[in-house]
């Protein structure tokens, strides 16, 4: 009899109950309903805001964006107003798989996002999004994933390399993708020895943001296409039949984690804050001759929003939306760039605040911490005030924009709270969200979103689930992202660290299980990631990585 215990997390990104139990009650998802009647299922709160980059980093790590250091995919590189990428160098507390390495346990860990570059680990890495896979460094050790495309596919990769706005041939890009961790992880339940296993599938978030027009009959840009809809429904009835074959190769003592780092909804409007920053003299512009020009022109209707369909008229561009939100700037986006108003025409100097990121982030230009801060210390807390107060009279069609108003200090606590935005402003069911694609991108505050037609939700899904041995059955409750790593740390009995913030879910537990397990805490996170590299490089020295 194999008694050791195995946690498998399957990560979904994006996934909601909003889908999934009306799929279970169709008879769709069998194998949820199975997991669902056996196990512990509930929601999971995100993180404020619900990012994938700041949620994944604190289901991971068991610790609010504060203490991590990770608040968006990106933030401002010090010193400076470039804004720079994040990755998983700025990760700023271990990862649950450092500790888990830290006790010597052997761990897989595949698509999870922020983890590009690959650090060392006890096992093997495969980076999550964002991700470069045509540098080719996004494995650890390198060797893990040539072996895989040797035993699955040649071509196996784990990125999008299609245009969302290529609807039909982003959606065959995602399966595609789906199949292919679901392939990795059936191989390593197959042929590697391991403690703690964890991969995200991303297709539900990936399509989910192009897809909803199809599913809100309510959504400005609704379309009646029922095959796009039954196409976004397979991607859940395809993560079913996943999850049945990952049931079929448990262990008797394994247990199952589900977690999604946030929900997903319909987004019907994008705003424009740094323009309503600017109509309400908080952002001010340039008065050199390059930018007086811009903003004339742009006063007379010459924005990028234009521009683009302009040049999908003369045949310049093929989709207008899919130019001018791509990564990858085009010769076109480049030269609509250069005469539509930026980044670069903001008047640091003059500049009392201005947005940054994906979710309604507001930074005030503070003096001392941004290179040209004009406010001071003194005329902080009345800056934000005022900004508070402002925002909460922004109104559409009579309708509250931001309903959801938050201060730094209600959000976030921990050493990197200085990367924070200063305020945070979300409307409570996303149907308003900032859009980041164009600073200036309309002359209007507020438009039909440009890109997306579905976007994050604040609650994601949790299960727990063993088959009955040590986790309760039926029992539904709700917990929080950062409940996830210390949860898992105690299924292996191995101490909390006393800096999470996270606690462990004992509801999800049989009362023999928490009875005879005690709680324990320890570990300073410095010692911790010490001691990481200290088992990597005794593991290194005898072979076994």
């Amino acid at each position: 009899m194999d008694t050791k215990t195995r946690v498998i997390v399957v990560g979904i990104d994006g996934a909601t109950w909003d889908l999934i139990i009306p799929l279970v009650k169709k008879g769709k998802m069998p194998t949820f309903k199975k997991l669902m009647k056996e196990g512990v299922w509930g929601l999971l709160e995100s993180t404020e805001p619900p990012i994938s980059s700041a949620s994944w980093t604190t289901i991971t790590t068991g610790v609010n964006p504060g203490k991590h250091g990770i608040f968006d995919f990106s933030r401002r590189k010090d010193g400076t107003y470039e804004i720079r990428p994040l990755s998983s160098k700025d990760v700023r507390v271990p990862r649950v798989w450092d500790i888990l390495g830290y006790y010597g346990k052997k761990v897989y860990i595949i698509n999870v996002p922020m983890t590009y570059p690959p650090k060392k680990v006890n096992g093997a890495l495969i980076s999550g999004f964002p991700c470069p896979e045509d540098k080719n460094d996004f494995s650890y050790p390198p060797r893990f994933i040539e072996e895989l495309r040797a035993k699955i596919d040649r071509d196996i990769h784990f990125q999008n390399r299609i245009s969302p706005h290529q609807e039909r041939e982003f959606f065959e890009e995602m399966m595609k993708i789906t199949d292919y961790l679901a392939e990795t992880v059936n191989y390593i339940l197959k042929n590697k020895e391991f403690d703690f296993l964890m991969s995200v599938f991303t297709a539900p978030d990936a399509v989910g943001h192009v897809f909803f027009k199809y599913l809100d009959e309510n959504h400005p840009k609704f379309e009646n296409k029922k095959e796009f809809v039954d196409a976004y429904f397979s991607i859940y009835t395809k993560l079913d039949e996943i999850l049945e074959s990952i049931l079929n190769r448990l262990k008797e003592n394994d247990k199952l984690l589900i977690v999604s780092d946030h929900g997903f909804t319909s987004v019907y409007y994008g705003v424009a804050l740094n323009k309503w920053l600017m109509e309400k003299g908080y952002l001010r512009l340039k008065r050199r001759p390059s930018t007086l020009f811009k903003r004339f022109l742009f006063n007379l209707g010459i924005t990028p929003e234009n521009l683009f369909r302009i040049a999908k008229k003369l045949n310049l561009v093929k989709k207008a939306q899919e130019e001018a939100y791509r990564e990858s700037k085009s010769f076109i986006r480049k030269i609509v760039d250069f005469i539509t108003i930026g980044w670069d025409d903001i008047d640091w100097s003059k500049t009392k605040a201005y947005s940054q990121g994906n979710f309604g982030q507001i930074f005030i230009n503070l003096k001392g911490r941004e290179p040209q801060g004009c406010v001071t210390l003194e005329e902080y807390n009345d800056i934000v005030d005022k900004i508070i107060s402002d925002l909460k009279e922004l109104r559409f069609n009579g309708e509250r924009v931001f309903d959801i108003i938050k201060r730094r200090d209600e959000v976030y606590k921990g050493d990197f709270v200085k990367y924070a935005p200063d305020i945070i402003c979300l409307h409570s069911n996303s149907k308003f969200v900032v859009s980041r694609f164009f600073e200036f991108g309309s002359r209007k505050i507020i438009t039909i979103h440009p890109v997306w037609s579905g976007t994050h939700d604040k609650f994601g899904i949790f299960l727990a689930w063993d088959g009955g041995k040590d986790i309760n059955e039926g029992k539904n409750i709700t917990a929080k992202v950062e409940d996830v790593t210390p949860t898992v740390l105690y299924m292996f009995g191995i101490p909390i660290p006393k800096y999470m913030d996270g606690r462990v879910l004992t509801e999800i537990f049989k009362v023999y299980y928490i009875t005879t397990r005690k709680i324990s805490y320890n570990h300073p996170k410095r010692d911790v990631r010490n001691r990481t590299r200290e088992v990597v490089k005794m593991l290194r020295k005898e072979k076994r990585l």
